[in-house]
């Protein structure tokens, strides 16, 4: 007689315990995923804001230096009350902090022709108001140094990205016998809250190639 011997094949499941801490570590690993993943987003963000910023302030000092080659007789005067300063001297001289508020204007490589007869070259200013450069043109010859009746439109962004804190110049040069060096300084901040904020400082020289 031969016996027969069967083996049975039982097949076990996941226990209710295993399968509660294979979510809890999945969790685990997608909640840090996740967090990681929105971590990279918010700094994309805030290298596009910081970057969109500072070229905003480059544009703009980009801007002021061009005019400033091509343009003569560099004057500061303050944009309240009747003092006045000629930032181009026979010593270095800074329109800055000590004469705040203040407007930097200049006769520019504009012209335009006079009621009389002739030409003038249209006066170009600058100034910082709050948080912004801003830009005035002079569109007849009637207007005189320091009389300060501009129409500034703003050359960088009014938004709250971007903060311009100090807009300084300092000249170098004595008018009519050498050509004035300005050294420009724009400085500020970028960024959306104050946690993201970064500081920058921009600094360029215009060196006036019109000869006198």
């Amino acid at each position: 007689m031969h016996i027969i011997h069967t083996q049975k094949h039982t097949q076990r499941g996941f226990t209710l315990i295993e399968i509660v801490v294979s979510l809890a570590l999945f969790s685990v690993v997608a909640v840090v995923a996740i967090g990681a993943f929105l971590k990279i987003i918010a700094a994309n963000r805030r290298a596009q804001a910081i970057e969109t910023a500072v070229n905003d302030a480059s544009f703009a000092l980009e801007s002021l230096v061009r005019d400033l080659r091509v343009g003569t007789d560099y004057q500061c005067i303050a944009a309240v009350g009747s003092m006045s300063s000629t930032i181009v001297s026979p010593s270095i001289t800074t329109c800055g902090p000590a004469l705040n508020p203040y407007i930097v204007e200049f006769n520019s490589s504009q012209t335009a022709v006079k009621s009389g007869g002739g030409f003038c070259n249209l006066i170009h200013a600058y100034q910082l108001s709050g948080n912004t450069i801003q830009k005035a043109e002079q569109q007849t010859c009637a207007q005189a140094f320091g009389s300060g009746s501009y129409n500034f439109v703003p050359v960088t962004s009014t938004s709250s990205n971007l903060t311009i804190q100090n807009f300084l110049l300092r000249v170098d040069g004595i008018l009519g016998s050498v050509q004035p060096k300005v050294f420009i300084v724009v400085s500020g901040s970028a960024g959306i809250s104050e946690a993201d904020k970064t500081v920058f400082t921009i600094q360029t020289t215009a060196t006036q190639r019109v000869m006198q």
